[in-house]
Formats: C-alpha cells, sequence, structure tokens
C-alpha cells in the first residue's frame, strides 16, 4: 500500500491533514478535532466538544502519544486531563529513565495495599510508595463505582501514580 496522506471528507474541496494524522497548523486542528467530537468512539470524559478534543490531541503531541491514542488513553477529572495509569506506565518505561519499577499487594478487602517500587535512572537508591483501601476511604474513592468493581487495579494504578510523580 502506497503512503499517501490521509484525506477527511468526500468533497471536491477535502482536507489533507497528513501522512500520520497530525495537523499542521490550527485550521487542520480545528478541522480534525470537529470531525473527531462527532465520533461515538470518543470518550464521554471529553463531552463531545471540539475544544475538548483539540486539548487532547496538543497534550498528546507534546507527551509524544499519536492522536487517537491519546484520545483513548487521557480523560478528563475535574476539568483537567489526566493519563491512564497503562500509558502513563509506557511512557515512563519509554522514557530510558526507569530502571526499575514493580508493585506487590498485601492484606485483602479493608487491609489491601499496593507498594509501588522504583528506580530512576542515575539515583542511588530504589524509592517505594503505597496506597491502601484505607487511603482510598479517606479520599473519598472507596465508594466509587470503579473502586468497587476493580479494587486491586485503582489501589495499583494510584501507587504507582505516586511513584511516577515522585520519580519521574
Amino acid at each position: 500500500m502506497e503512503n499517501s496522506p490521509a484525506v477527511i471528507g468526500a468533497s471536491k474541496d477535502v482536507a489533507v491533514i497528513s501522512d500520520t494524522f497530525v495537523p499542521r497548523n490550527l485550521t487542520e486542528l480545528k478541522e480534525l478535532a470537529s470531525f473527531l467530537a462527532a465520533s461515538d468512539l470518543i470518550p464521554k470524559s471529553l463531552g463531545g466538544r471540539k475544544e475538548n478534543v483539540a486539548i487532547v490531541l496538543m497534550l498528546g503531541h507534546e507527551i509524544g502519544v499519536a492522536g487517537v491514542a491519546a484520545l483513548q488513553n487521557i480523560f478528563v477529572v475535574n476539568n483537567r486531563p489526566a493519563i491512564y495509569g497503562d500509558l502513563a506506565t509506557a511512557l515512563v518505561r519509554r522514557s530510558g529513565l526507569c530502571e526499575e519499577l514493580a508493585y506487590k499487594f498485601e492484606g485483602s478487602g479493608d487491609t489491601l495495599k499496593c507498594i509501588a517500587t522504583g528506580k530512576r535512572k542515575g539515583d542511588k537508591e530504589s524509592h517505594t510508595t503505597e496506597f491502601s483501601w484505607a487511603d482510598a476511604k479517606v479520599a473519598g474513592s472507596a465508594s466509587k463505582d470503579t473502586y468497587l468493581k476493580n479494587p486491586k487495579d485503582m489501589i495499583m494504578w494510584k501507587a504507582l501514580h505516586r511513584l511516577f510523580k515522585f520519580l519521574w
């Protein structure tokens, strides 16, 4: 298959976006964001708004994540874009600055906690963080649907998030 520019539209006035769907200017960004915002495949947290889609595309570009991947892995909480844990983990590993990354669980139910350990390249020692079900209760998260349905996942991602913020 030939490498040709991606084209959006079906009229004689089609807009050429680029070889990699990366807008080259604000006009192209607005057009791409409008097109994507109309899709049922865009996360609900973006509210179907082209402005939100454009911001996620720009943030994705800034952190080295392609458009559709950014739209599927960046979400909005309290009007701020945030990154899902699996994307954050991939970015940390891809950075070349991650020398060590591990986690483990202890306890269960109300005593469940996740302990995450990591080492930034060049550091002499590893750093450890943890997040527990008790921490989730204090934060008001334990009663949320995602925590009730996936407690281990949510505890793990929060422990890793704390580690990522500290080390990377």
